[in-house]
């Protein structure tokens, strides 16, 4: 394309110069010179400007969007340490003895000992509530059966019941109303109190235990 500019304006120059020549004006090739450099000059003037520049400096950030709505909360949870201790006690006698306060108590020589049915409370502090007894033998008359959570030894009279004749079932139920406490690492067992010797019988308990 270029060639073809510069021979057309050559091709003027050239009849120019003929008629410039004839005029007794600039020669010939003064005249094809000026041209030339005319025409490339030309050239190089568009080649330029059609060249793209370099990229401009990046814009600034642009404002952060607003945070989204919180989510609802979670349900809550249950109480920490919360639990059941159940019990079975098989052949209760008629004398003072100590069952476990979880498992199963099967009652022998060992069992008026109460070394040889405590056990431990975890490294947590629990309140202790609701002991509900359930005697397959029904009282009858003066006869009683009382029942107890001992904590290191000492009764806890909150967590405490008898069953005597006059009790629901009748006289085979019986439950506590109070709380007790119980430390980290404390000693538990249930203990249990006869009178008016009552006939041999198996026992069913259990107590719910909570955090404070």
């Amino acid at each position: 394309m270029k060639r073809r500019y510069l021979f057309g304006g050559l091709g003027v120059v050239l009849t120019l110069a003929i008629v410039s020549s004839a005029l007794g004006g600039p020669s010939l090739q003064s005249l094809v010179k000026k041209e030339v450099a005319r025409q490339l000059s030309a050239a190089e003037t568009a080649k330029t400007k059609s060249k793209r520049g370099p990229p401009g400096p990046a814009g600034q950030a642009g404002t952060n969007g607003t945070n989204g709505t919180n989510g609802a909360n979670g349900a809550p949870l249950g109480p920490v340490g919360g639990g059941l201790l159940t019990g079975r006690i098989n052949g209760l006698d008629n004398v003072v003895e100590y069952a476990s306060p979880s498992g199963t108590t099967t009652i022998s020589a060992f069992s008026t000992n109460i070394n040889a049915e405590k056990m431990l409370n975890a490294n947590t502090p629990l309140v202790a509530r609701g002991l509900s007894v359930f005697v397959f033998g029904a009282m009858s008359g003066a006869q009683t059966r009382a029942f107890e959570l001992l904590v290191n030894g000492t009764p806890q009279a909150g967590v405490s019941c008898t069953v005597s004749s006059s009790s629901p079932g009748p006289g085979t139920n019986c439950q506590s109303t109070g709380t007790a406490t119980i430390p980290a690492n404390a000693e538990i067992v249930i203990r249990e109190t006869p009178s008016n010797s009552p006939f041999l019988t198996d026992v069913v308990f259990g107590l719910q235990v909570t955090a404070p």
